[in-house]
């Protein structure tokens, strides 16, 4: 997983990331698959969407780019036969009111409203379709409220939208860092977001429900940095095992180099001594 979420110079950092370079990377990391970030807080997402545009444009600035690097993404990893991942907020862009107010949304930790369940509804479909199969599946974060998501008919906007694209697609709703974190909390979703800042193998759940196991944790000191690695290579490989022989999803969040797409090196050094030698 990287999280990379440009908002400050946001065309110009799109302009500049080196899909090749980051392809080169993830290649030779040795990962079998990425979770890419379409968006989190900010507004802005980093891939075209008509659909984002005719609802929050404010004819003063572009909150979606004119270059598509996701789509990149996804074909570069296709051609090698690596999957991809999009990470997207379960709800609209909390560090934005404007943007917020316009999808019809409020606080997140607040019930969901239909006004915007169906606008976002929209954006995932016009990705779901534009990527196909190419998306193995959907990471959906700050699930924190979903209280009403189901009964309301909200989730079906979701699962509707994904199943235009790929309707075989991994789907998890993220309740953050808690005990629900390995529970399926939504009918449809089909795979445990498993948010972790600690991983500990005594914590690890052997059975979820009758979705697939997914674990995601930051290897080095917290989510979006790019300093030493936490862990021994050794404890990584143990963890990984353990994960993968319930046929599970181990994910490790990198840091990443915002102007040049590049991956922070000692965490690249450190995907190579982990995942080379399975």
């Amino acid at each position: 997983m990287v999280h990379y979420l440009p908002a400050r110079d946001f065309q110009k950092k799109i302009d500049s990331f080196d899909t090749n370079l980051f392809l080169k990377d993830v290649e030779d990391s040795g990962a079998d698959y990425v979770i890419f970030t379409l968006g989190q807080n900010s507004g802005y997402l980093n891939s075209p969407n008509a659909a984002y545009d005719n609802i929050v444009s404010d004819g003063v600035r572009a909150y979606t780019p004119s270059r598509d690097i996701v789509k990149e993404i996804a074909d570069g990893l296709h051609r090698t036969g690596k999957s991809l991942f999009l990470y997207l907020p379960t709800r609209g862009p909390q560090a934005n009111y404007g943007v917020l107010g316009a999808l019809g949304d409020t606080d997140e930790r607040q019930p969901i409203n239909l006004e915007f369940a169906r606008n976002w509804g929209g954006v995932i479909s016009e990705y779901a379709q534009r990527f196909g199969c190419q998306i193995a599946g959907w990471w959906f974060d700050g699930a924190y409220n979903l209280k009403n998501f189901e009964s309301s008919g909200a989730s079906k906007f979701y699962l509707d939208a994904i199943s235009r694209g790929n309707n075989a697609a991994l789907i998890a709703f993220n309740p953050g860092v808690n005990s629900h974190a390995f529970e399926l909390l939504v009918s449809g979703q089909n795979m445990t977001a498993g948010e972790q800042n600690k991983l500990d193998i005594a914590a690890l759940p052997f059975q979820s429900n009758g979705g697939r196991l997914h674990v995601v944790s930051f290897i080095s000191s917290g989510w979006m940095r790019s300093d030493p690695v936490a862990y021994s290579p050794e404890f990584l490989e143990n963890y990984m095992k353990k994960v993968l022989e319930v046929n599970g999803l181990f994910t490790i969040e990198v840091g990443i180099d915002p102007d040049t797409g590049k991956i922070y090196p000692g965490h690249l050094e450190f995907l190579k001594k982990v995942l080379l030698r399975r």
